[in-house]
């Protein structure tokens, strides 16, 4: 399986660089001793295969940051990222409904204004 992997430093455009599982191991473990912040993604271009899923790094010396950008799909789930849509959408559908209303509020009291 490829990966591509992308070194996040504030020089302007991040390169990115396509590498494979062991690449990858010796690219964390450097960015772990650096401090260089990296992001690794599987590669758009190839298919997982059954075979691919090993750990990611044997053992636990290298950094726990760089570590942790190699946990793909750590975070949220996609179960609470749509509920999370869900939820912004109702508040947003809610919110401008109510100021809609309120506007029409203002409207209603003004032409019922006596002059």
């Amino acid at each position: 399986m490829s990966f591509e992997i992308t070194f996040l430093h504030g020089d302007g455009d991040p390169p990115a660089h396509m590498a494979n599982l062991d690449e990858i191991n010796v690219l964390v473990e450097w960015a772990g001793r650096t401090g260089v912040p990296v992001r690794i993604r599987p590669s758009p271009f190839t298919t997982p295969t059954p075979y691919d899923r090993r750990p990611a790094v044997a053992d636990d010396t290298t950094d726990k940051t760089a570590t942790a950008a190699l946990q793909y799909g750590s975070g949220m789930s996609e179960a609470k990222k749509e509920k999370g849509a869900s939820v912004r959408v109702f508040i947003y559908i809610a919110g401008s409904h109510l100021l809609l209303g309120f506007l029409a509020l203002l409207f209603y009291l003004g032409s019922h204004a006596g002059k």
